[in-house]
């Protein structure tokens, strides 16, 4: 009997393990279905607006087109009217005895006076389809803010989020780390390793197929972000070879000081890649913080300096780095 309800019960708790599991499925799938109608939803207001925008602009343009079309023809009528007054007046004159001239003069400067005036009056401004362009545009900028501001909540939250990152990114650029520049080279040492590299070269026939030693030594790093647990860092090969050596772990979270050193191998178009982790037998995305050294870096004349680290928690792009060296000691053909 008291086996039965022990079987009862494990049964109970399968099935509601099981029923927890497809709930949380579900939410989960619904969670994504909601998320991407509402990327979609994004996509499509954002290309309205777009469309909207520009149609108001070339409705602006052409206003401001037929304004000074309006303008150039206007004042025609003016010139023609006192092309023809002008005649009329010289007529006149002649028409009228000696002793009336002075009143035909005065008759002719007031039609002259006349058709200037009127010709001033309408002719536009220089600045009138300037005017009519901003002011469009003043009223297009404000319907697209209020269109902004009646987006939903969470479409205005993702927007300022990831104007945020875009902004912080873009302020932390000029503030990166100092340039590290190559170690300083060593004609002898370089002529040596030239040497090697020729020889591999005659055996392999390919230069593609030449191994360089090297020597890598990580110092440490510096203004990371605190995490539970002691950080380590990794130096690995990424491409044609795949080698790799850890260092130990440092309590010094934020801080952490390794000087370690181990031997790797690259090869033409490889590079070279240090990551930080904090836990033992990480996965491939389980990194805390990376940073990417490329063959020409290192090859022929080594490296030493920091390099900025990407970490994988921060929105903020180069404030934290490591140091690290690195030797090229030999090339054999592969």
């Amino acid at each position: 009997m008291g086996n039965s309800s022990t079987c009862a019960s494990q049964t109970e708790g399968l099935i509601e393990d099981t029923t927890q599991e497809s709930e949380v499925q579900q939410l989960w799938q619904q969670d994504a279905s909601a998320l991407k109608d509402e990327a979609d939803k994004r996509r499509a207001r954002r290309e309205q607006e777009a469309a909207a925008r520009q149609a108001r602009i070339e409705a602006a343009q052409q206003a401001a087109d037929e304004a000074m079309g309006a303008a150039t023809t206007t004042p025609e009528p003016a010139a023609t009217k006192a092309g023809v007054a002008a005649p009329k007046a010289a007529e006149a004159k002649k028409e009228e005895p000696a002793q009336d001239a002075p009143k035909g003069e005065a008759k002719k400067e007031e039609v002259k006076v006349s058709v200037k005036s009127k010709a001033k009056k309408e002719e536009p401004k220089a600045d009138d389809r300037k005017e009519v362009v901003n002011a469009t545009n003043e009223q297009v900028d404000s319907k697209t803010a209020t269109e902004k501001d009646a987006l939903p909540p969470t479409a205005k939250q993702e927007e300022v989020k990831s104007s945020a990152k875009s902004k912080a990114k873009k302020e932390a650029e000029p503030a990166s780390a100092p340039k590290a520049e190559p170690a300083a080279p060593t004609n002898e040492k370089e002529a040596a390793l030239q040497k090697q590299v020729d020889e591999a070269v005659a055996i392999t026939k390919d230069p593609d197929l030449v191994k360089y030693n090297l020597d890598v030594k990580i110092s440490g790093a510096r203004d990371l972000t605190p995490i539970d647990a002691d950080p380590y860092a990794m130096c690995a090969t990424k491409g044609k070879t795949a080698l790799r050596f850890k260092t130990k772990t440092s309590s010094q979270r934020t801080a952490p000081v390794w000087n370690q050193a181990g031997k790797v191998q690259v090869m033409q178009g490889d590079a070279l890649s240090f990551c930080v982790f904090g836990q033992e037998n990480p996965g491939p995305n389980d990194w805390i913080a990376k940073a990417e050294l490329e063959f020409d870096q290192v090859v022929p004349s080594g490296f030493e300096g920091e390099l900025a680290l990407e970490e994988k928690d921060s929105a903020v792009f180069d404030k934290a780095f490591i140091k690290v060296r690195v030797r090229v000691n030999s090339a054999v053909a592969a």
